[in-house]
């Protein structure tokens, strides 16, 4: 059973703030001037022991995530890699690496040297749920805009952050058509920056930051958990942070609203890591591994585009070094198995990972199959298993079969392995043969990734998009998206997801069946109806919800669904300012957000509407009534406004969401709607009956509607 509770981990209160001075606390202009120091280019004689190695390993047969130092020797380059290792780990906190042939290499042959190299550096982790060990830096098409996504899969701008493990090593392989420059900075002399500027942030940021997990979720974890941003622990200063995460955790049910003084606290901390005297840059080429002490620096990256000659890829290693820091409690959290050194595991062994699995996750192609998702129609994924490894893929009904009872972690394992095979369908009939062999075990995680996958192929092949609507296996995809949904199955984090990806499945010319429409429409009302009864509509849930059938809309009876939505985002302004300015702002910028993609139809009317009011800022800055948790226009000669209204703000990203819901679904009829305009002094004087409990009425943005269930007013 899920504790919906963060874990909290924090220093100890009587710690003491002291400048930090290491190694690891430089400036810009100090490595500048050293930056004979920090790059070391690889020589002829490093480059053949690379080559004579890749041969040794090949021979040995094995996968590449099983091969040993010995298995890939380097008599005379591993004792330089293990000093340049040194250095990120004990001393300055980064290392740059020159020269790596990956430009003559196929691709199996440099992430196998890259894993190579990395053993001298540590043991690899794994990067994510999946068990990836070597991760893919690349854009894969996932939305940057959407809560749930990981940077590094996009070509959007990764602000400063550090990743969840010891050290992180990248190894550029191509570099895109521009953009994509590197940088990075001491996290420790942030700290001291901190410290000196606002030593009341600084003593803000010991205290325990609600992160997001991104999706992430272990089973029996939350979707956040909390823990400080400077770590202070046996001696050492280990700093954590990504503002990104720290923002994405508020779409979260129960996390604290951030306070202006966390606000100024990210503001100030990405200001100085980003700051010229405290920042490197670099634009990383192929053949340049770079080597960062998560612990010690930050590092960060600039926005990209991608040609169809020049896309830009980066492998990524996560690693565990045996020598370094003891870290506390609080990092279990985020590095699971590759936390090293800690009081609690002297031993060096792995501690029990927050993830269900302790083994590299296998692709459809075997030995080699911890390799993430990748250029799905590249010439070199044809080839990414080691020679001699190679194994025939188990089906999910196999994976289960007579040695593994149907527990829990058997049906876990079973949906991963078709979660792996989704990854790497090539087509539409590769995806549907996957879900026929596996849909007894398909999970939400499953169903979205069969959805994403498709709509990649669909967006690619349009012309192959009436016949996959039209599939019964689709349909049978939409029949568990409506089973899970009426079910609960379905976690919020997934049905947002879900949606997001199945909205990407509309578009062209091509309308979808019937059959589908109505399934898909079933799996709306269901999810609309997910959380109703509860005192908070999950917003994110419900702006993806929007968004997907704002995509949609052109193919979908309107009436029908129209209705639908009504009445959900009723239960949503019922919310709004009754869950405090995190979850009500949260939820109306999205409603806002999604409501505006909306598709005209005939039963959309296109014509222009405006808040009927005296003017545009008495619309927007209206009351709230906290005793009904509900926004209503402001003072105005209808009536005064009520007492106790929350802030401004809300009231004002409240009203833009109703606003932009009437443009978006503005066919009714306003010609009365000055007169249904609600207050206290309004109902008085033969307005609508003053807001009850039980039984009320209040209009917005030219939406009359009433709290008796599944009923709305259109006049």
């Amino acid at each position: 059973m899920r504790d919906d509770k963060p874990a909290v981990f924090s220093n100890a209160p009587d710690t003491q703030l002291r400048p930090v001075l290491t190694a690891a606390a430089w400036t810009a202009a100090d490595m500048r001037a050293r930056e004979h120091e920090w790059t070391y280019h690889l020589t002829p004689n490093d480059i053949q022991e690379l080559d004579e190695a890749l041969v040794l390993a090949r021979a040995t047969g094995k996968p590449i995530h099983e091969l040993t130092q010995e298995d890939f020797p380097l008599p005379l380059l591993a004792p330089k890699l293990r000093a340049l290792g040194s250095e990120v780990v004990h001393g300055r906190g980064f290392q740059i690496i020159k020269g790596v042939p990956v430009e003559r290499w196929s691709r199996e042959e440099s992430v196998t040297a890259y894993w190579g190299m990395g053993l001298r550096w540590g043991r690899a982790v794994s990067n994510n749920a999946a068990g990836h060990l070597v991760g893919h830096i690349k854009d894969i098409g996932h939305d940057p805009l959407d809560p749930s996504t990981r940077l590094f899969a996009t070509r959007a701008a990764q602000p400063f952050h550090n990743d969840a493990a010891d050290v992180v090593g990248l190894l550029c392989l191509t570099l895109g058509e521009s953009g994509g420059l590197s940088s990075w900075t001491s996290s420790v002399s942030v700290y001291n920056a901190v410290l000196a500027a606002r030593p009341d942030l600084a003593r803000l940021l010991t205290q325990p930051w609600v992160w997001d997990r991104k999706g992430e979720v272990p089973p029996g974890k939350p979707p956040t958990f909390a823990m400080p941003v400077f770590n202070h622990h046996a001696g050492h200063l280990s700093v954590n942070w990504s503002s990104n995460y720290f923002l994405a955790a508020q779409r979260h049910p129960g996390v604290p609203a951030l306070t202006p003084a966390h606000l100024e606290a990210i503001a100030l901390v990405d200001a100085l890591a980003a700051s010229d005297a405290l920042r490197l840059d670099a634009m990383l080429a192929p053949g340049d591994v770079q080597l960062l002490s998560n612990h010690t620096v930050f590092h960060a990256r600039s926005a990209f585009t991608d040609s169809p000659e020049r896309k830009r890829h980066l492998l990524r290693l996560w690693l565990a070094p045996e020598d370094d820091r003891p870290l506390p409690e609080a990092y279990r959290e985020i590095l699971g198995g590759s936390v090293e050194g800690a009081e609690w595991n002297p031993d060096m062994t792995a501690i029990a990972s927050p993830w269900a699995h302790s083994s590299p996750s296998y692709s459809l192609f075997g030995g080699s199959g911890f390799l993430s998702d990748d250029d799905l129609h590249s010439q070199h994924d044809s080839v990414l298993t080691v020679s001699g490894s190679a194994s025939p893929t188990t089906s999910p009904k196999e994976a289960v079969a007579a040695p593994h009872p149907f527990t829990p972690a058997a049906l876990r394992q079973c949906a991963k392995q078709v979660n792996m095979r989704l990854m790497h369908a090539h087509s539409p009939a590769d995806i549907f043969c996957i879900v026929a062999d596996g849909l007894e075990f398909f999970d939400s995680i499953n169903l979205t990734a069969a959805f994403q996958r498709l709509a990649k192929f669909l967006a690619a092949h349009p012309r192959e998009r009436p016949a996959v609507l039209s599939s019964p296996v689709f349909h049978s995809l939409a029949g568990m998206m409506v089973e899970q949904c009426h079910t609960g199955a379905f976690n919020p984090q997934s049905t947002s997801n879900a949606w997001w990806a199945v909205s990407k499945l509309f578009g062209g010319d091509a309308p979808a069946p019937p059959a589908l429409l109505t399934a898909l429409e079933a799996a709306l009302g269901a999810c609309l109806a997910s959380g109703a009864e509860s005192a908070r509509p999950n917003a994110q849930a419900v702006s993806s919800t929007w968004y997907a059938w704002g995509r949609m809309g052109a193919y979908l009876p309107g009436t029908r669904v129209r209705d639908a939505l009504w009445d959900r985002t009723y239960a949503l302004a019922l919310n709004f300012d009754s869950q405090g300015l995190g979850e009500g702002a949260a939820a109306s910028k999205e409603v806002h957000a999604w409501t505006s993609t909306f598709n005209p139809t005939s039963a959309f009317s296109s014509r222009p509407w405006s808040p009927p009011c005296p003017s545009a800022s008495e619309w927007a800055y209206g009351s709230a009534d906290p005793s009904i948790g509900m926004w209503a226009p402001g003072p105005s000669s209808r009536g005064s406004s009520r007492q106790g209204s929350p802030t401004r703000v809300q009231d004002a990203t409240n009203a833009v969401a109703w606003r932009g819901m009437g443009g978006a679904l503005g066919d009714l009829d306003l010609d009365s709607w000055s007169s249904a305009v609600w207050s206290p002094a309004g109902a008085q004087s033969g307005g609508p009956p003053a807001l009850r409990s039980e039984a009320a009425e209040f209009t917005a943005a030219g939406l009359f509607l009433t709290n008796r269930p599944a009923q709305l007013r259109v006049r």
